[in-house]
């Protein structure tokens, strides 16, 4: 297993622009294929090929997730005081066109009205600087 530090971040509610390409996730075909974009896009190699469900299982309280277009998706859990963004991933192919900002521009407005939290990856965090996350200080992912 190898350990790296990566920012733990977080942005008190603020207004953000609408974004109407970016959809909620609302039935199980739309989880499967936001399941498979996040399996592709990280790449998280010990899932694939992927078997559905195995990743992101159904029904799961709290668990919602948005996709744009079959270009990335997104997870996010929450409760009434705060939301979490997880696995914000684009593919390959769409990388450097907007994708991310427009899923965390959906995911902003979406959790409006309280704090959201979010670790960041290398090569998200100038993303998420710009949109006005502060960095708490730095978590161990192990892998």
């Amino acid at each position: 297993m190898t350990a790296a530090q990566l920012p733990v971040m977080v942005r008190e509610p603020a207004e953000v622009r609408e974004e109407h390409t970016v959809t909620r996730v609302t039935t199980l075909d739309g989880l499967r294929k936001a399941e498979d974009i996040i399996v592709r896009g990280f790449p998280l190699e010990e899932y694939q090929p992927l078997e559905a469900g195995t990743v992101f299982p159904a029904g799961v309280p709290g668990q919602d997730f948005f996709g744009k277009d079959g270009e990335g998706a997104c997870l996010t859990m929450a409760d009434a005081h705060v939301g979490g963004v997880y696995w914000v991933a684009t593919l390959p192919e769409h990388r450097s066109k907007g994708v991310g900002r427009a899923l965390m521009h959906a995911v902003l407005r979406h959790f409006h009205d309280r704090p959201v939290t979010l670790t960041a990856s290398r090569s998200g965090k100038p993303l998420y600087d710009k949109l006005g996350f502060t960095t708490l200080g730095d978590a161990d992912w192990w892998r």
